[in-house]
């Protein structure tokens, strides 16, 4: 159950965004994690790594500016042109 949830969590937060992919690559993406094929892609992935982090070791999370930074860069890691993880002042 809980697969099916980061499933749908991960599509429906990305078509949010306009980020759109079929049913059956948004499960190999989130399921076996297999590689982005185009920036829609990277950027269900980068959610996917986030998400999995946050299931993972939310009892050790503690929301200060450098969790916050570190989640930040991690859902760009995919993008190297990325602002992931910088203020933009």
């Amino acid at each position: 159950m809980l697969d099916v949830a980061k499933i749908q969590s991960t599509g429906a937060s990305n078509r949010i965004e306009g980020i759109y992919t079929s049913d059956e690559r948004l499960n190999a993406l989130v399921q076996d994690k297999v590689e982005p094929k185009n920036r829609s892609e990277q950027e269900i992935a980068d959610y996917r790594e986030v998400l999995a982090l946050i299931h993972d070791s939310y009892d050790f999370i503690v929301p200060r500016t450098n969790i916050i930074l570190q989640l930040h860069r991690d859902l760009y890691q995919f993008n190297p042109s990325s602002i992931g993880g910088r203020f933009n002042l």
